[in-house]
């Protein structure tokens, strides 16, 4: 007999087989177990973080993109070697990656800042280098010159100035620009006091003490000693045919390195030392010293082994000479060799 209060589904009321016609009770368990056991897993799907098969394709995905992107934003050391070489580019790269790949940016940032700071400092560094290699060149000249002025080249061989550059000399100007007392002043490779070579005779005459006289066609100037005592001091100079003094000559007591007519040619290779040239002829006894674009000539006297001409003790000239180029005979206008 039936439960009170359930229907037992007759035959009639059953959900037709196609095949049989009729639903049996054990076809109608199974197919409630099936939809028990499908209804449990939609229930269990949300507690698994609501992934089903789709669920699980996307968070796979997900997890891809992400491992993509972590690999991408490494914070290499190479960026910041990049942007140390190439500031511009690493601050460029801060900018567009600063977001989206905050490690990479940070790199960039840094090893621009860096670069730009090593450059600073090198630029510095630079210029204090040629600053101080400027300044090294600049004293060197300077000392150069002095010594030019003060040596007219250099040193003798017994360290006595070349030029006479003593006060004696009266060939340097001294700091208030005069060349001292006439009485003082000497032939020497700068010249005789404030007389140079190349100088008009209008400026000779100007320097105070010569005077114009009529010689060898185009004149010359002789020194009277105005202002000093001249009487054991001959001195010459020489124009050329353009006006100007090309030598300068003396047959007094001594030059500014201290030559007389007593000075041997022992003493004469004591004062100039290697400076000293011999004519290359080998029956000219005839010596000069090389200057700044002028030279010195001595000739030794062959009856008394001293420094000693008819014409002059010593002969400042213009130009430089070697031992092949020595001359030894002079007009009034030019020296040359025969």
């Amino acid at each position: 007999m039936p439960e009170r209060g359930r229907t037992v589904p007759t035959p009639r009321e059953s959900t037709a087989n196609p095949r049989r016609g009729v639903t049996t009770f054990g076809e109608l368990a199974h197919e409630h177990r099936e939809r028990d056991e499908d209804a449990k897993a939609r229930e269990q799907a949300p507690a698994a973080g609501g992934r089903g098969a789709r669920g699980d394709e996307s968070y796979r995905r997900g997890a891809s993109i992400d491992t993509n992107t972590n690999a991408a934003d490494s914070g290499s050391f190479g960026w910041a070697v990049l942007g140390f070489f190439v500031p511009l580019a690493g601050i460029i790269l801060y900018f567009v990656w600063k977001t989206e790949r905050p490690s990479n940016a940070r790199r960039c940032r840094n090893g621009a800042i860096a670069g730009i700071a090593a450059n600073i400092i090198f630029g510095l560094v630079i210029r204090a280098v040629t600053y101080a290699a400027v300044q090294s060149l600049n004293d060197q000249i300077t000392s150069s010159q002095s010594a030019s002025s003060g040596s007219s080249g250099g040193t003798t061989g017994n360290d006595t100035s070349a030029s006479g550059g003593s006060s004696a000399s009266g060939s340097t100007a001294s700091d208030d620009g005069s060349y001292g007392d006439p009485d003082d002043w000497r032939l020497s490779l700068d010249g005789f006091g404030p007389v140079r070579l190349g100088m008009t005779a209008a400026e000779a005459e100007a320097t105070g003490g010569f005077k114009y006289m009529d010689a060898c066609d185009v004149g010359a100037l002789y020194w009277t000693g105005d202002g000093g005592k001249a009487d054991d001091l001959n001195v010459v100079a020489w124009l050329n045919e353009q006006g100007y003094v090309w030598s300068i000559s003396t047959d007094g007591t001594s030059t500014a390195d201290g030559v007389t007519s007593s000075t041997t040619l022992s003493d004469l290779k004591s004062i100039y030392g290697s400076r000293l040239i011999k004519d290359s002829r080998p029956d000219h006894d005839t010596y000069v010293v090389n200057g700044s674009g002028s030279y010195l000539l001595f000739t030794i006297n062959d009856d008394t082994g001293t420094v000693g001409h008819p014409n002059h003790i010593a002969q400042l000239i213009e130009g430089n000479v070697t031992a092949d180029t020595v001359p030894n005979a002079f007009s009034c206008k030019t020296a040359y060799r025969d």
